[in-house]
């Protein structure tokens, strides 16, 4: 099943991000949703690319994290098992 949401990246460190996946509407109860962890934004770019996520958009959002602490990008669609993989094994 596809889901269609935002992800929310935050700057948990000096270059160190946590993306979290919300879905939208009634699934959209982000109790499936582990979030994830890059270091550096090449790192970054390389799982926002894996998520579906334009580089235009991965630019967008670089460029906003240079600004502020959090940025999101909406319309995401993904499925559980994609988002879930996005992610090296632990």
């Amino acid at each position: 099943m596809e889901h269609e949401g935002s992800l929310h990246v935050s700057r948990s460190g000096s270059n160190t991000y946590m993306v979290v996946y919300a879905p939208y509407g009634p699934t959209g109860t982000g109790g499936w949703v582990p979030n994830h962890d890059c270091r550096g934004d090449k790192e970054l770019r390389d799982f926002l690319s894996r998520a579906h996520v334009g580089p235009v958009s991965i630019e967008e959002c670089l460029k906003a994290l240079a600004n502020a602490n959090n940025h999101t990008i909406g319309n995401v669609r993904l499925s559980q098992v994609e988002w879930e993989g996005l992610s090296p094994p632990k």
